[in-house]
């Protein structure tokens, strides 16, 4: 009776999954093509969400495991993370398990960097984020890191010589009493 949530399910590919191994996936997602990813998805114990209803689709509490594979690199400000931080710590279940992907800064000590899509030849990451700072934000929403690391998103490429060939990955668990 494990419920899951996929931040940024496109498609559907890993929700479809989801559906299989879980009692409930919900999904969250910026598009509009619902449509298209409903008829992609091949069980019913799935819904699916826009950022802003959120809060009425996923109550609080619910969630054994979230997740995000390749979609917070393509986030647009720092505060869309911040969302998704605050909404991940919400419905987490005590005990439950985050795992996310997000664009790695390997370019400076900022906290952040944010790149303008427009201005990249390869459209890729436009958000990059500090590890240090993303376990900060996770460990003062009560999120306790299990494995935090450097994952390539394509292999066969060198992330010495493509610096957005790498992301980085956090696995979190929140903790059973939360601290405030």
């Amino acid at each position: 009776y494990k419920k899951c949530l996929e931040i940024g399910f496109g498609a559907g590919r890993l929700l479809n999954a989801a559906t299989y191994l879980f009692d409930h996936a919900y999904g969250v997602d910026i598009h509009k093509h619902f449509d298209k990813t409903r008829s992609f998805l091949s069980n019913e114990n799935y819904d699916l969400c826009l950022p802003g209803n959120m809060e009425e689709v996923v109550k609080d509490n619910s969630i054994d495991f979230v997740y995000s594979f390749i979609v917070l690199q393509h986030l647009d400000s720092i505060d869309t993370f911040l969302f998704y931080a605050d909404q991940i710590q919400r419905v987490l279940k005590p005990g439950g398990v985050v795992n996310i992907y997000y664009g790695i800064n390997k370019f400076n000590k900022e906290d952040y960097i944010t790149i303008d899509y427009e201005k990249m030849q390869d459209r890729g990451s436009s958000l990059f984020l500090s590890p240090s700072y993303v376990e900060n934000i996770f460990n003062q929403k009560g999120l306790s890191t299990i494995k935090h690391d450097i994952a390539s998103k394509k292999p066969w490429l060198s992330s010495k010589t493509n610096p957005s060939n790498s992301q980085a990955f956090i696995v979190c668990k929140k903790q059973l009493i939360t601290v405030e």
